[in-house]
């Protein structure tokens, strides 16, 4: 007897769990993504250093209004701009759509947030994970 694990083990467990994990389909978006910005409002910076973790990267930038505009202001014209571009209502916060068109496909996610006088939005991309979307919402129904 043999201290290896069966090869059918191996074959079916553990090489498609390796694959999944070095495939996880986490990606950058693009700024572009969000369409032309209406009349006043302009998203500013490089986006700084994309941040990566398990299955998602994510990117920031400030988002900027016409003079004497408060960011709550920009912040509004902003989400009302996602809207008018087929973006889900925002929930928490954050509106998140699919790539692709496959049931598991990765979602770009933005979000957008205020301190102070800036208003930033960050975009999000990777492969969804219900689980953790579900105990999230069902977190939320028992604040409201």
């Amino acid at each position: 007897m043999t201290d290896q694990p069966p090869l059918p083990f191996v074959a079916l467990g553990c090489i498609p769990a390796a694959a999944w994990d070095f495939n996880d389909d986490r990606f950058v978006p693009s700024v572009q993504e969000l369409g032309p910005l209406p009349g006043g409002l302009a998203v500013r910076g490089a986006g700084g250093v994309a941040e990566c973790g398990t299955g998602r990267c994510a990117v920031s930038y400030r988002v900027a209004g016409r003079a004497g505009e408060s960011a709550e202001q920009v912040a509004r014209r902003m989400w009302d701009h996602l809207l008018s571009k087929g973006w889900p209502t925002p929930d928490g916060g954050r509106s998140c759509r699919p790539v692709g068109w496959l049931p598991d496909t990765p979602r770009t996610c933005v979000a957008i947030s205020t301190a102070g006088d800036a208003a930033r939005l960050t975009l999000e991309g990777g492969r969804p994970y219900r689980r953790i979307a579900l105990a999230s919402s069902r977190q939320v129904r028992g604040l409201r």
